[in-house]
């Protein structure tokens, strides 16, 4: 499990055209615990993302600056060019090999794994595996 190897994890996010949700930058190296991310150039960062962070509603939401690690992203709209190999190069050459064989996975295969995690899982909040699959986060990016 990725979460059990110590991995900071975050919710990769798709924002509509107006959000004023903040995203943080998936390479910050702050904790983001949770929060919406995406890999991106980060247009807010320091006291940028110190000011937004702390205008955050403390009981709702992350709020956790991580001393000042955290990059933010303009995600009002689409994701930029060249993310994948951003998101590549964050999370590292194994994580890389894996979102790149999840890329290439059939949607039967893909249904198969995704009842696999739901079998582990002690609570599973998600759509039919067969929508998410045949969906495709390749059709979503591209």
């Amino acid at each position: 499990m990725l979460l059990g190897m110590g991995m900071k994890y975050c919710i990769l996010w798709f924002p509509p055209k107006r959000s004023d949700v903040p995203v943080a930058a998936i390479s910050s190296i702050g904790p983001l615990n949770g929060a919406k991310c995406r890999p991106c150039t980060p247009v807010c960062s320091g006291r940028c993302a110190e000011r937004v962070m702390s205008e955050l509603d403390k009981g709702w939401s992350w709020a956790d600056d991580g001393g000042g690690g955290i990059d933010l992203c303009d995600a009002h709209e689409k994701w930029e060019d060249g993310w994948l190999e951003n998101f590549d190069r964050v999370v590292g050459s194994k994580l890389a090999a894996e979102r790149k064989r999840m890329w290439e996975l059939s949607v039967s295969r893909c249904v198969a794994d995704f009842e696999e995690m739901r079998r582990r899982a002690q609570q599973w909040e998600v759509p039919p595996a067969v929508n998410v699959c045949s969906y495709g986060l390749g059709s979503v990016l591209a």
